[in-house]
């Protein structure tokens, strides 16, 4: 026991967060949390003067700056549009499935897209910010991607019994187990 106390003084010296680890062990996994998320929301409500209060609570894993149209890219942050950001960060930024961006944000049709190594976030006024991934995104893309007769994504993409589906503004790609573990794309066209 005297070692335990010894080492929760010494922590507790260290800093705020061992203090009330040491002092209510009950709730330290709470503590942890809400101290390891708290920078980030104080960046970003710091960066973002004119944002409502509850976006930066209802994002309280955002990764810095991404709320004010940056993400981590190949050679540091870079500029994109906030709702690609707000897309990104919704997704868990860079330890979620995206992860960093690979490439910079592209002009595509009357909207955007960014690259990163887990799919691509296409984004227009109309139809707002979705995630297109995996073989859908391959096939998206064989098909023109938002320039294409598919257009922009309308939400992100859903699993289905068998498989994987994306609409569009133009149509639904699914990407379906057609038995057997054999996968095929079907495209219909609105």
């Amino acid at each position: 026991m005297t070692i335990n106390r010894r080492i929760a003084a010494a922590l507790a010296s260290g800093s705020a967060v061992a203090l009330l680890v040491a002092g209510c062990t009950d709730d330290s996994g709470n503590d942890t949390e809400t101290t390891t998320t708290a920078p980030a929301e104080e960046t970003t409500a710091a960066e973002e003067t004119t944002a409502p209060e509850e976006t930066t609570a209802e994002q309280p894993d955002a990764t810095p700056g991404a709320t004010d149209g940056t993400v981590p890219g190949p050679d540091g942050p870079m500029e994109v549009e906030p709702a690609v950001a707000e897309k990104y960060t919704e997704l868990g930024g860079e330890n979620g499935t995206l992860g960093a961006a690979t490439g910079p944000q592209e002009t595509v049709g009357d909207g955007v897209a960014v690259p990163f190594e887990g799919g691509t976030i296409y984004s227009s006024e109309a139809t707002g910010a979705h995630v297109v991934q995996g073989e859908i995104l391959r096939v998206y893309t064989e098909q023109g991607g938002p320039e294409g007769q598919f257009g922009f994504p309308t939400e992100d993409e859903t699993e289905i019994p068998m498989g994987w589906s994306s609409t569009f503004t133009g149509g639904t790609i699914t990407w379906t187990d057609q038995g057997g573990g054999e996968y095929a794309e079907t495209l219909t066209p609105n």
